[in-house]
Protein backbone atom coordinates (compact mmCIF):
# COMPACT_ATOMS: atom_id res chain seq x y z
CA UNK A 1 0.00 0.00 0.00
CA UNK A 2 1.23 3.49 -0.75
CA UNK A 3 0.29 6.96 0.45
CA UNK A 4 -2.06 7.74 -2.43
CA UNK A 5 -3.96 4.47 -2.13
CA UNK A 6 -4.20 5.00 1.64
CA UNK A 7 -5.66 8.47 1.11
CA UNK A 8 -8.15 7.06 -1.39
CA UNK A 9 -9.18 4.46 1.22
CA UNK A 10 -9.74 7.27 3.74
CA UNK A 11 -11.79 9.17 1.15
CA UNK A 12 -13.88 6.04 0.58
CA UNK A 13 -14.54 5.79 4.32
CA UNK A 14 -15.70 9.42 4.44
CA UNK A 15 -17.97 8.91 1.43
CA UNK A 16 -19.50 5.75 2.96
CA UNK A 17 -20.18 7.64 6.20
CA UNK A 18 -21.88 10.38 4.18
CA UNK A 19 -23.93 7.74 2.38
CA UNK A 20 -25.13 6.31 5.70
CA UNK A 21 -26.02 9.81 6.92
CA UNK A 22 -28.04 10.43 3.75
CA UNK A 23 -29.91 7.16 4.22
CA UNK A 24 -30.76 8.24 7.77
CA UNK A 25 -31.85 11.67 6.49
CA UNK A 26 -34.11 9.98 3.94
CA UNK A 27 -35.72 7.86 6.65
CA UNK A 28 -36.34 10.99 8.72
CA UNK A 29 -37.87 12.77 5.74
CA UNK A 30 -35.10 15.35 5.43
CA UNK A 31 -34.09 14.07 2.00
CA UNK A 32 -36.45 13.07 -0.79
CA UNK A 33 -36.71 9.32 -1.30
CA UNK A 34 -36.22 9.67 -5.06
CA UNK A 35 -33.05 11.71 -4.60
CA UNK A 36 -30.01 10.50 -6.53
CA UNK A 37 -27.63 11.45 -3.71
CA UNK A 38 -27.33 7.98 -2.18
CA UNK A 39 -26.67 6.14 -5.47
CA UNK A 40 -24.16 8.85 -6.42
CA UNK A 41 -22.29 8.48 -3.13
CA UNK A 42 -22.32 4.71 -3.52
CA UNK A 43 -20.73 4.94 -6.98
CA UNK A 44 -18.24 7.52 -5.70
CA UNK A 45 -17.15 5.13 -2.94
CA UNK A 46 -16.75 2.38 -5.54
CA UNK A 47 -14.61 4.72 -7.65
CA UNK A 48 -12.40 5.53 -4.65
CA UNK A 49 -11.92 1.81 -4.00
CA UNK A 50 -11.12 1.09 -7.65
CA UNK A 51 -8.64 3.96 -7.87
CA UNK A 52 -6.93 2.83 -4.66
CA UNK A 53 -6.51 -0.71 -5.98
CA UNK A 54 -5.30 0.63 -9.32
CA UNK A 55 -2.82 2.86 -7.53
CA UNK A 56 -1.48 -0.16 -5.67
CA UNK A 57 -0.89 -1.89 -8.97
CA UNK A 58 -3.47 -4.61 -8.48
CA UNK A 59 -5.14 -3.75 -11.75
CA UNK A 60 -2.36 -4.09 -14.26
CA UNK A 61 -3.09 -3.78 -17.94
CA UNK A 62 -3.16 -7.11 -19.69
CA UNK A 63 -0.39 -7.54 -22.21
CA UNK A 64 -1.28 -9.20 -25.43
CA UNK A 65 1.23 -10.65 -27.73
CA UNK A 66 0.52 -9.73 -31.31
CA UNK A 67 1.00 -12.68 -33.60
CA UNK A 68 1.34 -12.02 -37.31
Amino acid sequence: ENRISALLDVARTVVRRSERDCVAATRLGWLEAESQVVPYLNRLADLCWTLARWQEGVFRPARREIVD
